[in-house]
Order: structure tokens, then sequence, then C-alpha cells
């Protein structure tokens, strides 16, 4: 009943960078994430959510609010699922799943994303999705549904309803 897929910033296919995926992260800084959750979640967290909103030392696209509310929800989360989920997404390699996408996919990310690099992931991604469309959202970082939420509406209502 799949009709068709879309990947909003995601890590699909393989955030780990490997002599056979020159693009990934690498390890070290894989595994920093997790040394700094460890270290000091609530920090650790204040920071990340700067990068992940794309907020700089004279713009902001999202307000102090909805930094604190991200902050909180990630929280509230325990510590355990916390790092889990850092290393799956981290080191788990979805390319062999490519060829199981047999639906129009559509790939969105932003170009500016500092969590989850372009390269390594959305432009990898629409490469390996043979009917997939990538749609790249110049300077943009990866928390699109705040920062890019009514262009990501429009992309997301037109794909659907082809």
């Amino acid at each position: 009943g799949v009709s068709s897929a879309v990947l909003v910033g995601s890590v699909v296919p393989y955030m780990l960078k490997t002599e056979d995926n020159p693009h990934g992260v690498p390890e070290h800084q894989l595994l920093g994430i997790a040394a700094g959750i460890q270290e000091d979640r609530p920090n650790f967290f204040h920071n990340f959510f700067k990068d992940f909103f794309g907020v700089g030392y004279v713009t902001s696209p999202v307000s102090q609010p909805m930094l604190e509310w991200a902050w909180r929800l990630a929280m509230q989360a325990s510590l355990r699922s916390t790092l889990e989920c850092a290393k799956s997404f981290s080191f788990t390699d979805f390319r062999p799943d490519l060829p199981a996408f047999r639906v129009p996919t559509l790939v969105i990310h932003g170009t500016g994303d500092k969590t989850v690099p372009i390269d390594a992931t959305g432009r990898a991604a629409a490469a390996g999705i043979a009917a997939s469309q990538l749609v790249e959202y110049d300077g943009a970082p990866h928390g699109l549904f705040a920062t890019e939420s009514e262009r990501l509406t429009e992309d997301l209502l037109t794909f659907l309803s082809r």
C-alpha cells in the first residue's frame, strides 16, 4: 500500500566516513557525540540545537522558546536511549536498503545541515534511489520542520498530490 516515500534530513544511506563512503562523517566526530552526551548531556544539547536549527551569532531562524522546547524534549529521553539513538544513526549502513525503494521518493535536505551532512546522506540517497527527486534547501539547517516549515509543507503537498 505504499505509493510514495519522503526522506527529510535523513541519515540514509550512511553517516560514517569509510573508504567506500568518502563523504561521510569521521568516526571520531560521531564518537564525540556520545562522549559529549555522557560528559554533560544538558550542555551538549544546549549547543547541539543551535547547530540543528542553524542559530548563528547574528541571526536565528527559530525563537529562544523553540530552542528551549527542543532541549526539554531531548532531556526527557533516558541516557541509554539517547546514546543508542546516536549509535544507530551514526553507524547503521542503510546502503543495501536503497534498492528496496520502489516508489517515487522525495529527498529534502538543507545544504547548511551541520547535523546530517548533505553529501553523505541526502545527495547519496537521491543517487542511490532509482525513482527519487532531490530538493536542496540552500543554506538551510537540519531542523527544516521549524526553519522552513512553509516551504517544507508546500513541497510535501505538491509531491504527495502527484
